[in-house]
């Protein structure tokens, strides 16, 4: 499994060997084998073995292995369980996030967080001690592999937790734990040096910098601290008390409600993670940079330690994760200020025109701040997309699955460039870009048996961009008929902050600009009802008589909020 190594690979076999309960070999192997069996068929084995063999399903490993770790955990009763059977439980817990992160899931990662604080997991260099460590080899890689565990968790608690909008059950201020090394060094039994998760985001990469550790795993939990972070930010009214119990009593409530704006100490933190985003790209390590080079994913051989295969995984997992701070940090302005046409035409020739990686620089793309975040957010899309284009049409398969979403809010930005002003972007490439995004989602949940929330909703807003392509045609095929060369004409939108009303203008000719407003719902009009995927007729254009393609029915925010 490329996603994260939990095993010392070269002395996996004297680890089973070692552990004395039946239950727990058996609950550890079958959580390994939940995943081994997407790679295997009965085909497959017979050539390795000379006997045909039936493959037994996912589900049947899965299942087998929980019940053996619900035995062997009744059999531990008062005793801490060992570190083999929290790695049975990591294995089972991410099957059910890859599937979704629902009430068993979610209750189910508490379980294992709380068995990792049992084995004390979250202090394990509390009192680092290098000559120590450096003079017992064989101790180092027992701790190695238990922060392998740890960091695994802490993963999967900040996917969980950003899903649902919840506090994460790590506290990040009690993590002692030091950052994988390289998967190498741990095979070979050479000591290498880390350090902690620092807890201000603007040092935590020049502290791991510092200690020369170069290990995927560890530059890729960095660059997710900063989206994080960010997301604390960016989505404030998602971890709001009040907002969640308004949510609660009502959805149209929580649609329409007021955008409040961000504080300026929060405008600074985002800053702050801007730099510490880009200071990351700079300083890691070039062989975990996409430079647009073809990834592969081929496996080297059995036998050898790291796999191009892993190497490409990891460029592709940390290049993502990048994307997906980019969105976070970006998210709010883009999310809720205004975009008019002359903007959007700009933003259009910005990312026809911008290299693989321009610069960083909010003031570099335009005046307006929120215009520039906006740049940014596409672009940011579109790295997704150049990514996806030189990887292996198979990549998906040797991925963290997890990375789903990140593909779904490129998707989603390609939509909503495309439906602002479809007269001001390539319309072809677009389409093109979003066919791309959309297969390769596709990917995810046929292989992974990924939620599929996303995919409905994302096929739900290609059945309105077809409407919309549908309607563009007619109106111009009228308009040519009629022999009016005038562009398109798209009503204005206003919208009162404090209002739940939407207030149409004059027609945009007879403005100076013409401005829409999406900080509360998409092109800032709310349908009269909240929109369900299962009653609505998305195809309908007649909806709203005022031709505002208020038929969208989507929040803004919404569309693009990660999960």
């Amino acid at each position: 499994m490329t996603s994260f190594s939990l095993f010392r690979r070269p002395y996996f076999e004297s680890k089973l060997q070692a552990i004395s309960s039946e239950k727990q070999i058996e609950a550890l192997l079958a959580a390994m084998f939940s995943f081994s069996a997407r790679f295997c068929t009965g085909n497959e084995l017979q050539n390795i073995g000379g006997h045909r063999m039936n493959v037994p399903s996912i589900s049947y490993f899965h299942a087998f292995a929980s019940r053996r770790i619900d035995e062997a955990l009744k059999q531990c009763v008062e005793d801490t369980p060992p570190l083999c059977l929290l790695q049975a439980t990591i294995l089972t817990t991410f099957q059910l996030l890859i599937e979704g992160v629902r009430g068993k899931a979610w209750r189910t990662l508490g379980n294992c967080i709380r068995l990792a604080y049992e084995l004390k997991l979250h202090c394990i260099d509390i009192y680092p001690d290098d000559a120590q460590d450096q003079s017992d080899i064989t101790a180092w890689c027992l701790k190695e592999e238990r922060r392998r565990a740890w960091w695994a968790l802490w993963e999967f608690d900040v996917f969980a937790s950003t899903i649902r909008r919840l506090p994460t059950a790590i506290d990040w201020t009690q993590n002692n734990t030091w950052l994988p090394v390289d998967d190498e060094a741990w095979y070979n039994g050479t000591y290498r040096r880390s350090c902690i998760l620092i807890v201000d985001p603007a040092f935590r990469w020049k502290t791991l910098q510092q200690t020369g550790n170069t290990s995927a795993k560890a530059w890729f939990i960095i660059t997710n601290s900063l989206a994080r972070n960010a997301l604390l930010f960016s989505y404030p009214q998602s971890f709001s008390t009040q907002f969640s119990q308004q949510e609660d009593r009502s959805k149209s409530a929580a649609r329409k409600r007021p955008v409040s704006e961000l504080s300026k100490d929060s405008q600074m933190e985002l800053e702050i993670l801007e730099n510490a985003l880009r200071c990351v790209s700079i300083a890691l390590p070039p062989r975990l940079s996409y430079r647009e080079q073809s990834l592969t994913f081929k496996e080297k051989g059995l036998m050898s330690m790291q796999s191009s295969r892993q190497e490409d995984s990891d460029i592709y997992s940390i290049h993502l994760m990048i994307q997906l701070t980019r969105f976070m940090i970006y998210h709010y302005p883009v999310s809720s200020f205004q975009f008019s046409e002359a903007e959007v035409a700009r933003s259009a020739q910005f990312v026809e025109n911008s290299s693989v990686r321009p610069s960083n620089n909010r003031s570099s793309t335009s005046s307006n701040p929120n215009q520039g975040a906006w740049n940014h957010f596409l672009d940011a899309a579109n790295e997704i997309i150049a990514i996806i284009r030189t990887s292996s049409k198979e990549h998906v398969h040797h991925v963290n699955p997890l990375l789903a979403n990140i593909v779904y809010l490129a998707a989603a930005a390609q939509v909503v460039y495309r439906i602002i002003n479809p007269s001001a972007v390539n319309c072809r490439k677009v389409d093109s870009n979003i066919d791309l995004l959309r297969l390769t989602f596709n990917s995810y949940v046929s292989f992974w048996n990924v939620a599929s929330t996303l995919q409905d909703k994302l096929n739900t807003l290609e059945t309105r961009l077809e409407t919309i392509r549908a309607h563009d045609i007619i109106s111009k095929r009228r308009k040519k008929e009629a022999g009016d060369d005038r562009p398109l004409e798209v009503p204005s939108l206003t919208l009162n902050r404090n209002s739940d009303r939407v207030a149409t203008g004059p027609p945009a000719l007879e403005q100076a600009e013409h401005v829409v407003r999406t900080g509360s719902s998409l092109l800032g009009v709310f349908p009269e009802t909240p929109w369900t995927f299962s009653q609505q007729d998305f195809t309908d254009c007649t909806l709203f008589t005022d031709g505002s393609l208020g038929y969208l029915g989507f929040d803004l925010d919404e569309l693009l909020t990660y999960g």
